[in-house]
């Protein structure tokens, strides 16, 4: 390998054809796929579900394959201390119809009964129609018993949270918290590096083979938070309000760190050694210099950039999401 391992890798994302899925991925992002329906594109992830990839001396391999045989921890953060496979995984999703009201286990439930780690979240929105909205928790505390009878009786809904959502809202979702994107929204999901889903209520829909897809009902009901609750839709904290550019602190918890920029000019980004960082562009279009090397980025781009003490400058009109791994 002739180039610095320090550099960054521009990621080749893996696609989902889900049956909710749109058009919004390869009409307004530009990627390229086969699939009839773009339902997710999985632009930063190691898991073995959906691979992404990146281009090594002028060959595609995955990303998992990169990290394994080419980086070592350093590279990967000294923050950093658990295998890839346990870090994040990174979506840009596009509902044009309703996803399945459902819920993620944490940690110790999804090892021990799935053999993949837990799944919290957050959604990033990145466009949304009039309208459009999200489930997201349980309007009042109940039962589990009383919600088993609601999910026989087909009224689920009656009892969830419907969220207004709008371009910018950010919404952490726990593990253990029920929810469902609504129809009409383009988010960026960050989240833990899992692919267990325990599905509740899916409105009865068939799938292209005419089939209902599979509930998950008493795993769901093990893992379910019944507890009220409702989202914080605002950003953590502001940063940095400078004439070029504003940055935020958007989310924090143990599992990932996420800020956001949104540029008119130019801005430095400092890299560091405690963590790689996944870089998403999610608006516009401009170059990032790193090194004296020039990378050239559009709305969609992500770049994935190992662990070191340098800076980045970003130049141009766009919105961008850092992503790294935070210190225990």
């Amino acid at each position: 390998m002739q180039e610095s391992l320090l550099m960054p890798k521009k990621l080749i994302p893996a696609f989902k054809d889900y049956l909710w899925g749109g058009e919004k991925l390869r009409t307004e992002f530009k990627k390229q796929s086969d699939l009839a329906v773009l339902a997710e594109s999985w632009e930063f992830s190691v898991h073995p579900d959906g691979l992404a990839k990146v281009v090594v001396d002028q060959e595609e391999i995955t990303l998992k394959q990169y990290i394994d045989e080419y980086l070592t921890a350093k590279e990967l953060g000294t923050a950093v201390n658990k295998p890839i496979d346990e870090t994040v995984l990174i979506k840009l999703i596009d509902a044009k119809k309703d996803l399945s009201i459902q819920v993620h286990p944490k940690d110790d439930y999804a090892r021990k009964f799935e053999g993949d780690n837990g799944k919290t979240e957050m959604w990033v929105i990145l466009d949304s129609d009039p309208g459009a909205f999200v489930y997201y928790g349980m309007k009042e505390t109940v039962t589990k018993e009383q919600f088993r009878k609601a999910i026989e009786e087909n009224t689920v809904l009656n009892y969830l949270n419907k969220v207004p959502v709008q371009k910018g809202d950010i919404i952490f979702v726990p593990a253990g918290t029920i929810h469902a994107i609504g129809e009409g929204t383009m988010l960026c999901e960050i989240q833990q590096c899992s692919n267990v889903t325990y599905r509740v209520y899916d409105f009865n829909r068939k799938d292209a083979f005419g089939k209902t897809r599979e509930l998950h009902v008493d795993k769901a009901l093990e893992v379910l938070n019944l507890e009220a609750m409702v989202p914080n839709k605002a950003a953590d904290e502001l940063l940095i309000d400078a004439n070029d550019y504003v940055f935020e602190a958007i989310r924090h918890c143990e599992y990932f760190d996420v800020k956001r920029a949104n540029v008119t000019g130019t801005m430095p980004y400092q890299l560091h050694d405690t963590s790689f960082v996944v870089v998403n562009f999610t608006e516009g279009s401009g170059e990032f210099i790193w090194k004296e090397q020039y990378f050239k980025f559009k709305k969609g781009d992500s770049f994935f950039i190992p662990a070191q003490k340098a800076e980045i400058k970003i130049k141009g009109d766009c919105q961008v999401l850092f992503t790294t791994i935070p210190a225990k």
